[in-house]
């Protein structure tokens, strides 16, 4: 009886989902994935040969293993674009597999919508989109290929959310381009995109080389510098009850402690390339790690429920030093300090 009343829960749920327009198996794909390749699609270069690597899993205490398939750019035309999260569908509402990092699946399951009706029309050809996902998604899976695509399509206007935070925005203020602001999505007649292949949780080799050479060219002279940052989430999601507690004693290490969430973006580069060690909570103020140098370190106050693999893997392929505290229960638990300064002590000696 009970696995009766079990199905019947979730087909009232995929009934509802249907209704708000969840179709996990509506989509299309450049590279023939059981699906007919897109005739719209033309190639215009390669941007990046496969690549592999293999990195240090300290959560499993092993080496983890990933194949970075070859990536291309693509011109598509007579499409729409979800200008957010920077999906692309094609005109009878068909998510090109191609413009998001995660399955198919995985993106509806997150994002159930396909586009019924198109609300406004941007007559432009090879526009490039900048998208406005959340800061760690947006430095580690958007930003690299939108800044090669901004260098080497100098014409193409940008593409951006009227709603955009405040870093795309920034970002946006020191590139000498046009910017097409959209409420929505919008169909264009044509858009450069750089495909995206499954690399969720990996930061692309290319895409670090690209992010390091834009950090240089931000770079200010003569910035006042500071060696050791511990970065706060006492005012945002995922922060342990006694927050306060560990910035005290972060203090009392030689740390400033800082709100990057409230810092200028080309200023938060700046001032994280001069860093010796930036610490904090997990979150993605680490992925920060992209614009310092190797030989730096990086501390991690990981929950045992919740510790992605990105920062750590992000630090180990930029040949970071990466240092972690492990503390139990649920990520507004309360960390033992009393741990933590022993854990301190021995990294900072």
């Amino acid at each position: 009886m009970k696995y009766e009343i079990l199905r019947a829960k979730l087909r009232l749920k995929r009934e509802l989902l249907k209704k708000i327009g969840y179709k996990p198996g509506n989509f299309i794909s450049i590279n023939r994935e059981e699906k007919k390749p897109i005739k719209f699609a033309q190639k215009v270069k390669n941007y990046s040969a496969i690549d592999y690597q293999e990195i240090y899993d300290p959560r499993s205490e092993r080496y983890v293993g990933h194949t970075f398939n070859s990536r291309d750019v693509f011109k598509l035309s007579n499409v729409i674009v979800e200008p957010k999260q920077g999906a692309i569908y094609s005109l009878d509402g068909k998510l090109i597999s191609e413009s998001t990092n995660w399955s198919t699946s995985n993106f509806y399951e997150s994002f159930p919508w396909n586009p019924k009706k198109i609300f406004a029309k941007i007559n432009r050809s090879e526009v490039i989109n900048l998208t406005s996902n959340s800061y760690g998604h947006w430095v580690a899976e958007d930003l690299g290929s939108v800044l090669y695509l901004i260098e080497n399509f100098p014409r193409s206007p940008i593409l951006v959310y009227k709603n955009a935070p405040r870093y795309v925005h920034e970002l946006l203020e020191n590139l000498n381009r046009e910017v097409i602001l959209c409420a929505g999505p919008v169909k264009v007649d044509s858009i450069l995109m750089v495909t995206k292949q499954n690399d969720s949780g990996w930061f692309h080799p290319k895409d670090i080389k690209i992010l390091q050479k834009f950090s240089n060219q931000v770079r200010l002279p003569k910035r006042e510098s500071i060696e050791r940052i511990y970065a706060t989430r006492r005012f945002l999601k995922r922060s342990p009850k006694n927050e306060k507690d560990i910035e005290s004693l972060f203090k009392s290490f030689d740390f400033t402690i800082l709100r990057l969430e409230e810092m200028n973006f080309i200023d938060e580069i700046n001032l994280i390339h001069s860093a010796k060690i930036i610490a904090g909570l997990h979150g993605s103020f680490l992925f920060n790690s992209v614009w310092m140098d190797k030989g730096k370190m990086v501390f991690e106050i990981v929950n045992e429920n919740y510790w992605g693999e990105l920062n750590h893997r992000c630090c180990a392929a930029l040949s970071i030093d990466y240092k972690y505290f492990i503390y139990p229960g649920n990520v507004n638990n309360y960390v033992n300090v009393k741990d933590l300064e022993v854990t301190l002590k021995k990294t900072f000696k």
